[in-house]
């Protein structure tokens, strides 16, 4: 008998600890409601954590594919010349996006627009010793207004978006070699993961060797868009980097390439002097101020670089 009365005490004292009705086993509800609250939290951060890279991805596949599009490199109709001229110029703009070393090798989207800085700075070191003198976008806009001679072995470059490797990479080879560089900024990447920070930015801006040129608010694709919208992503996003820098920005990129009539005109009106599209040539004159051609880095690799170069002056 006493062995069965120990037993049903037992038995009656684990339900109050299995139940929860010890206070020490007991969860308060403010616990309760916090691990709740942060549960919640970080599973909604991995969603949009996840559609974010999404995003991202889809933006990164969208500049190859409309950089590469045919429509985004074909000429336009001429647009009205105000101040006809037969005045031509050969300059090759060579466009530039990435310029690092991609430690993913499945990252096939930002292998293609990449150039590796050791390859960036062996072409600065063949121009150098070829005699070929770099520029800045908006100084080519300078000689089509009769303001500035540019000589023969002129070269301009370009690097679109403000990626990070721009501070890190291209700016201390840039001051190495005593070279110009025209950069497009995005500005509401300024200080995003991958992009040139603000205080990155002012630096850049401060170093005398680059121009800050403006890119769009976002990288939105003008073509097509109203023409209000593509007001407030030109016009906005000068005023935006005039006033974070403190100087004027004189010239444009349109995102993907893509451009109207309407893009035209409201680059015109904002008081760009000039414009640079993924056309490909580099014979500019007054009537593709507004969409002046560019050619790709890759296109003037190889041990033949300045052959390659030499022929863009011949096309």
């Amino acid at each position: 008998m006493k062995k069965r009365r120990r037993t049903k005490r037992l038995i009656h004292k684990l339900p109050q600890t299995i139940s929860g009705k010890s206070k020490k086993s007991r969860i308060s509800p403010i616990l309760a409601g916090v691990l709740v609250a942060t549960c919640i939290y970080t599973f909604f951060s991995v969603v949009n954590k996840q559609n974010s890279n999404n995003i991202q991805n889809e933006r990164q596949k969208m500049v190859i594919d409309e950089y590469h599009y045919q429509q985004s490199l074909e000429r336009p109709t001429p647009i009205p010349n105000t101040n006809p001229t037969d005045f031509h110029m050969k300059v090759p703009i060579i466009m530039y996006h990435y310029v690092e070393y991609v430690k993913d090798p499945r990252d096939t989207i930002r292998k293609s627009l990449n150039i590796d800085p050791d390859v960036f700075q062996y072409q600065l070191q063949t121009l150098e010793s070829n005699g070929f003198k770099t520029f800045y976008v908006k100084e080519l806009a300078e000689a089509l207004d009769g303001f500035r001679i540019m000589p023969k072995k002129s070269v301009i470059l370009t690097f679109d978006d403000g990626y990070e490797d721009f501070y890190t990479y291209v700016l201390p080879i840039l001051k190495k070699y005593k070279v110009k560089a025209t950069l497009y900024v995005i500005n509401d990447l300024v200080g995003s993961k991958g992009y040139i920070s603000q205080k990155e930015l002012d630096e850049i801006a401060s170093s005398g060797f680059v121009e800050v040129g403006a890119h769009t608010l976002d990288h939105d694709y003008l073509k097509g868009m109203s023409k209000e919208a593509q007001m407030q992503q030109i016009i906005k996003s000068k005023d935006e980097l005039e006033s974070m820098l403190g100087i004027q920005i004189k010239t444009f990129a349109y995102p993907f390439g893509a451009f109207d009539d309407n893009s035209i005109n409201i680059v015109k009106e904002a008081s760009f002097s000039a414009a640079v599209s993924v056309i490909p040539g580099n014979d500019h004159s007054e009537e593709d101020r507004y969409y002046l051609y560019r050619i790709r880095a890759g296109s003037i690799l190889g041990g033949n670089m300045i052959q390659n170069l030499e022929k863009e002056y011949e096309k």
